[in-house]
């Protein structure tokens, strides 16, 4: 089980010890796993009026690094049954009843496997995730791109997480913060030189010079 950086298990830490113990151990029941009715999230009982929101999620290795794994994501708790206040649920109607009696299937490791969104990086000993437009849970060398002090330059291949280590940044940074890519840097100057009145070239001719870039 990996948690969201941002979980706050002030009150209930105990019972997120013992549903982290159940769930690792693939004790659904002792954990009281239940799918809502509400996209791709699951439920567990920390105590009478708190509840944990999960969702799981799986990275596809090679079979020589250990095949398919999938992990438990604790993304927050749930207290006094208001899922209405869910900044993950975004407002998405719950139905009580339809979660206490949902079939026992729903929540048996194959079916969570099944369920599970894709990550594309899991870091071996991590216990924390950040979550962007979905999951992202970094390796070492990312995780030292991130906490790395600015200003720095992130060079990397296709996929290698260079978007995602720089949008995490503006998260932990206090004050103003300004993010920028060239390709976003470009569409601005050219939004900017077409409100003066730039138009596309003739045939064979050039562009005028952007303000700001050769």
């Amino acid at each position: 089980m990996l948690q969201y950086k941002d979980l706050n298990l002030r009150r209930v830490k105990t019972a997120f010890e013992k549903i982290k113990a159940a769930i690792e151990a693939d004790d659904f029941r002792s954990a009281d796993v239940k799918k809502l009715n509400a996209g791709p999230y699951y439920r567990a009982k920390l105590d009478y009026a708190n509840r944990l929101l999960l969702q799981f999620a799986r990275i596809d290795r090679a079979e020589s690094d250990g095949g398919t794994e999938t992990v438990c994501l604790a993304l927050e708790v749930i207290e006094n049954h208001a899922y209405e206040r869910s900044r993950f649920l975004r407002s998405a109607a719950v139905d009580e009843a339809r979660i206490e009696y949902a079939a026992a299937a729903d929540a048996q490791p194959a079916a969570l496997a099944a369920d599970a969104t894709p990550l594309r990086w899991l870091g071996q000993g991590r216990t924390q995730f950040e979550l962007l437009d979905k999951p992202n849970v970094f390796d070492e060398t990312q995780e030292d791109a991130c906490r790395h002090s600015a200003p720095l330059v992130v060079i990397g291949s296709a996929g290698s997480g260079k978007t995602a280590v720089t949008l995490s940044r503006p998260r932990e940074a206090e004050g103003r913060v300004l993010y920028g890519t060239l390709s976003a840097y470009l569409a601005q100057s050219a939004r900017a030189a077409c409100g003066t009145g730039l138009r596309e070239p003739e045939a064979g001719g050039r562009f005028s010079q952007l303000p700001g870039v050769a």
